[in-house]
């Protein structure tokens, strides 16, 4: 979770997106640090966690969805298992010609898109004590424990 709000704040950084009545962003282009984080839990932080991260938790203990991770997606345990991630996506899809994964891997996987960056998404430049006191109490730590990253 620390990874993916640091990079959806630098997402709100780079576009023109706002929450739902707000008109506009004065940090977007403060240099990403914490300083900038702390703006951003000020006021972004706890629509996308009450309105976007929370509300979707629970999807997780449903059966009729499939659970990914992205660290599967990406590759980070292994080829194969990237492979069976993508067959199981297009099993759960119900594509009827499915692409060989490998195709798949090699036309969408690192692809230039627009929330694209030259790599990962390293949260601890962005991060204090401070953000996250915040971070845990929107409910943060909790999320990576019930999705199996663990409280870090």
């Amino acid at each position: 979770m620390r990874a993916a709000i640091v990079s959806q704040m630098r997402y709100v950084g780079d576009s023109d997106w706002c929450p739902p009545e707000r008109a506009e962003i004065t940090w977007r282009n403060e240099p990403d640090g914490p300083d900038k984080m702390l703006k951003y839990f000020d006021e972004i932080a706890p629509f996308i966690f009450n309105d976007r991260c929370h509300p979707v938790a629970p999807w997780a203990d449903q059966e009729n969805v499939l659970g990914l991770s992205y660290e599967q997606i990406i590759g980070d345990q292994g080829r194969e298992v990237q492979l069976e991630t993508i067959r199981r996506i297009v099993e759960f899809c119900e594509i009827e010609r499915p692409p060989q994964p490998e195709l798949i891997l090699n036309q969408l996987i690192g692809q230039q898109t627009f929330t694209l960056s030259s790599g990962r998404t390293s949260w601890e430049a962005c991060w204090n004590a401070e953000i996250e006191a915040r971070f845990t109490a929107l409910g943060g730590t909790r999320l990576n424990e019930r999705f199996g990253f663990g409280s870090r």
